[in-house]
């Protein structure tokens, strides 16, 4: 969609900032012998999200303490209730 919407940037190869070209090359390095090690990178990232589902059935499952048999109630009133009003309500 981009490419049908900004026809002026079809080819962006020629107007990439040299931190760009950097940027790529590293990450290109870093990519190509992931990828000739394929079945070790997935292996090693499928245990990594097993581990993670197992250390997430550890976490504990309330945020909230636990109930100390008390409750809080807040009321809204409008601006200018008297306290009189406000004591009775409550």
């Amino acid at each position: 969609m981009a490419y049908m919407l900004l026809p002026s940037l079809r080819r962006l190869g020629e107007h990439e900032s040299p931190l760009v070209r950097l940027l790529k090359r590293d990450n290109r390095a870093v990519l190509e012998p992931a990828f000739h090690h394929a079945p070790l990178l997935i292996t090693v990232v499928s245990f990594a999200v097993v581990v993670a589902a197992f250390a997430a059935f550890l976490l504990p499952r309330t945020f909230l303490p636990t109930n100390e048999g008390t409750f809080t109630i807040n009321a809204l009133f409008n601006p200018g209730i008297s306290l009189a009003e406000s004591n009775r309500v409550g």
